[in-house]
């Protein structure tokens, strides 16, 4: 079992999301060790400025690197995310076929890029964001979504009672509110759903944040219009893999629905613990999948 760097549930799980990209070059461990001894227990600056202060001198590094004449490719330039989110204040929107229509054509400027065979993969909430934007950008050759997601309302019904959840998504905000306040005295769910997905979406309350997520954050409007070949992931005990099933089934292109078990160390969410066997998968799907560039045959 993994060394416990954190007793706070909320910087223990965002520690292993960093350890988690180890194998892909993401992290090491001694780098991460190293920024939680910096942090004081319990104190959200120190974090802050522990991460930070690190990031800072990554940065450094890679412009040194860089400048040697090594490449170097780091971008965090989507709605909602990053710098994007903190420095320029672009928050989240579903339409994200816009989005990835100028991600396509700044890479078909690129000489090396080949455009037959140019693939897109959503990781965690992008297990929603991918599939809708392939359904309107016809240049992707392969998709894969993990995990799989359908509407988010979906998701939202499920926490309501029944009264307000046969309603869902057409109800008046206010009228969530105190039915959320039990949800988010959770520290772990008031993070995600009011310290980080108010703020994400800028939405000014929980209701009209969790309102908005129903309302226009649908997959089954669209999935109709996804033409490329699809991947879709779950993994055992992953929540948002809920709805992995239903995408895989809405689809009329060629589908793939990829499995990771427990018994494969590849359960919890995005297959955190080993994601060597997921790129094995995915990897081996595109060798397949992309042999001859884009195509549009039938499932």
């Amino acid at each position: 079992m993994m060394k416990q760097l954190f007793d706070d549930p909320l910087f223990q799980m965002f520690t292993e999301r960093a350890l988690m990209t180890m194998t892909r070059g993401g992290a090491e461990y001694g780098e991460v060790a190293a920024i939680a001894a910096r942090v004081e227990p319990g104190d959200a600056d120190s974090w802050h400025e522990a991460w930070t202060g690190y990031a800072a001198k990554l940065a450094g590094w890679a412009e040194d690197s860089h400048a040697r004449g090594h490449q170097v490719s780091a971008r965090e330039a989507e709605p909602g995310q990053g710098g994007a989110l903190i420095e320029q204040q672009l928050r989240m929107r579903p339409d994200w076929e816009v989005v990835l229509r100028a991600v396509v054509d700044a890479a078909l400027a690129q000489p090396e890029v080949d455009g037959d065979r140019i693939a897109v993969m959503g990781w965690s909430f992008g297990g929603w964001l991918a599939p809708r934007a392939a359904s309107g950008e016809p240049r992707i050759a392969a998709l894969i979504a993990d995990p799989g997601q359908w509407d988010q309302a979906e998701t939202v019904r499920a926490m309501l009672p029944p009264p307000v959840r046969d309603r869902y998504p057409d109800v008046d905000p206010a009228e969530l509110e105190p039915m959320m306040e039990e949800a988010v005295r959770n520290p772990m769910a008031r993070w995600k759903l009011v310290q980080r997905g108010m703020w994400v979406h800028g939405a000014p309350t929980l209701g009209e944040y969790v309102v908005d997520l129903g309302r226009r954050y649908r997959l089954s409007d669209v999935v109709g219009s996804i033409e490329c070949p699809t991947l879709v992931a779950a993994a055992d005990g992953d929540p948002l893999a809920a709805g992995a099933e239903a995408l895989h089934e809405a689809l009329n292109c060629p589908k793939t629905m990829a499995r990771f078990t427990a018994a494969d160390g590849a359960a919890g969410h995005c297959e955190g613990w080993n994601r060597s066997r997921f790129d094995q998968v995915v990897f081996d799907w595109l060798d397949e999948t992309l042999q001859h560039g884009r195509s549009r045959v039938s499932p």
